[in-house]
């Protein structure tokens, strides 16, 4: 039975990132929704959101004590993706502070420096999901310097793949799964939507067909799976001089750890300086020392550089299309 209902939820959460990359459903969310009090903190503002069109809304909330903390709501049908994706970040903070004292003092020992905001409040009706999480600390690291956020970065990164080893699998079932079926399932529906988009990118995707199947290949024969953040951009990682605060884990979870690295790689494009570091940084000195590692980051890499393509602004063409060229010619010899 426990499989049954694994199974189910994976078919379910497949159909919904299907859904996500077909269609798009904008909701702003009025302000004055949010509740006047939360488990004792106040509403000071309602925050102004980053796009027009977002399907969010942030609110900062303030107790007696002083003590800040950010709360985050959805208004809207139940099928939508951004529901399930707020759903999945209540469910890390529920797992990861689920966490037992043992497995707690072993995180601390490894990663003292590290931060996780505490859950104060949730609530998931099929109107409304809301939220109520501890304000993280410091500045984003985009204002560090370039070593310091490359050492940041992959500290990070090391300590999601330390998470994943102690937090039990049963806590990880109800965390978004991106296995090999997802990317099979979606790797031709974002190629067709990025040629539609772009017919003249035609003649690029003939050039690198083979290549993509041959890396997608990968992941089918060689399949590896952990806990990923899956979104360590400069706003997502905190840094105050002594601790480092990760926030946002909407799309964290269960996937190939390649697609770590790979992802935050695409996160920098623009800061091509930047992007050297990240590729000689340790993480992906871990991938460049086995071939199969680096022929799965390979292959996410051309799945992320065709999703980039297929859903964001066509403003961002041509930075898409250089990082899909830079995926194309970046091969498993010139890493040596």
């Amino acid at each position: 039975m426990t499989y049954l209902v694994s199974t189910i939820s994976k078919i379910e959460a497949l159909c919904i990132s299907i859904v996500r990359l077909v269609f798009t459903v904008p909701r702003v969310v009025p302000g004055d929704m949010f509740p006047a009090h939360i488990s004792g903190y106040r509403l000071i503002r309602v925050c102004e959101p980053e796009k027009p069109t977002s399907v969010y809304a942030i609110a900062l909330y303030r107790n007696a004590a002083g003590k800040e903390a950010f709360a985050k709501q959805w208004y809207g049908r139940t099928w939508c993706i951004a529901r399930h994706l707020m759903k999945n970040e209540i469910h890390f903070y529920r797992a990861f502070h689920a966490l037992s004292s043992e497995q707690k003092k072993r995180l601390k020992k490894q990663f003292g420096d590290i931060y996780i905001p505490k859950l104060i409040y949730a609530e998931c009706t099929p109107a409304r999901v809301l939220f109520l999480v501890e304000k993280a600390k410091g500045a984003c690291i985009g204002v560090l310097s370039p070593q310091k956020r490359l050492d940041v970065l992959d500290k990070a990164m090391s300590y999601f793949a330390y998470v994943d080893h102690v937090m039990p699998r049963i806590s990880k079932r109800v965390l978004i799964q991106r296995k090999r079926l997802y990317f099979f399932a979606t790797f031709p529906m974002i190629a067709t939507r990025a040629l539609l988009r772009y017919p003249s990118f035609l003649f690029i995707m003939i050039r690198a067909s083979a290549s993509i199947i041959r890396h997608a290949a990968v992941l089918f024969v060689a399949p590896e799976y952990r806990l990923i953040h899956r979104d360590l951009n400069r706003d997502n990682v905190r840094y105050d001089g002594k601790r480092i605060s990760v926030i946002d884990f909407q799309v964290s979870g269960i996937t190939y750890p390649e697609f770590e690295i790979a992802h935050t790689i695409a996160s920098y494009w623009r800061e091509p300086l930047f992007v050297k570091r990240l590729l000689s940084g340790k993480a992906m000195r871990g991938i460049q020392k086995d071939k199969v590692h680096f022929l799965r980051f390979k292959a996410v890499s051309y799945w992320i550089a065709l999703h980039w393509l297929s859903s964001r602004s066509r403003k961002e063409y041509k930075t898409a299309r250089s990082y899909f060229l830079f995926v194309h010619d970046f091969s498993y010899e010139r890493t040596k």
